[in-house]
């Protein structure tokens, strides 16, 4: 399971670069293609159009890859698979009544679980620009889902760069023997006994859920810098996700 999650945290960090890199080349060449002829003009703005459309695409599959590393860390916290190190450092052992909203808490219990999470409700606010973009997405629509893109970038980059927050180590020796049963050591891993409180439980996720929504009006100011457009169409375009 480890070696899954790794590899489609690997695929939401392509994807994010690669639908940058389009959504960027697409404004370059519509920008040309207005300063062009009538004729050349129309065909650069046509493959402007093209390669906007398909880094909004892989936006989406952005969206698709965290999600399934989610889903694998969720499923493992239920099945109790401890192949993964995080899922032993935050596993729940609660009996009560409320103990599977601390065995779905254990996502966000701790740092590389919550920085994923966190990347993943972003990516879902991406999702939501580029489905309101998909019939008439503008160059101000397209530079906003590049600036966030590469705010998911700044976040899988330190998932996927730095080991002490990747969450999908393998869990090895001191804490799982060579029969693949969990030692001592092992057992004596799991989540603070702080956070099993159903008030623990649901804060991140509400905190995250703000701070996300506020990458929408940021990224919509910094693309009006970039499109060079001094209307409040940035104000318009964000106001209701602020």
């Amino acid at each position: 399971m480890s070696m899954f999650g790794y590899g489609c945290l690997i695929v939401s960090l392509v994807a994010a670069i690669a639908a940058t890199v389009l959504l960027a080349a697409g404004q370059v060449l519509s920008a040309r293609s207005g300063k062009a002829g009538t004729a050349e003009g129309q065909g650069g703005s046509d493959r402007a159009a093209a390669l906007s459309k398909f880094g909004r695409v892989l936006s989406v599959v952005v969206a698709a890859a965290l999600f399934v590393c989610c889903a694998i860390l969720v499923y493992c916290f239920f099945a109790g698979d401890y192949s993964i190190l995080y899922v032993l450092q935050e596993r729940s052992l609660s009996t009560s009544n409320l103990g599977w909203v601390y065995q779905l808490s254990g996502l966000w219990a701790g740092r590389a679980g919550s920085l994923m999470f966190w990347a993943f409700i972003i990516s879902l606010f991406v999702v939501a620009l580029c489905v309101r973009a998909r019939k008439d997405a503008s160059t101000m629509d397209n530079m906003a889902i590049l600036v966030m893109n590469v705010v998911l970038l700044a976040f899988l980059g330190v998932l996927v760069f730095s080991e002490s927050n990747m969450p999908f180590t393998a869990t090895a020796a001191p804490y799982i023997d060579s029969s693949g049963r969990l030692t001592n050591t092992g057992s004596m891993q799991g989540m603070n006994p702080l956070l099993e409180h159903w008030a623990q439980a649901i804060h991140p996720p509400t905190l995250f859920i703000g701070y996300a929504g506020l990458t929408i009006p940021f990224a919509y100011a910094i693309a009006a810098l970039i499109v060079n457009d001094p209307s409040k169409k940035w104000v318009e375009r964000s106001s209701r996700f602020a």
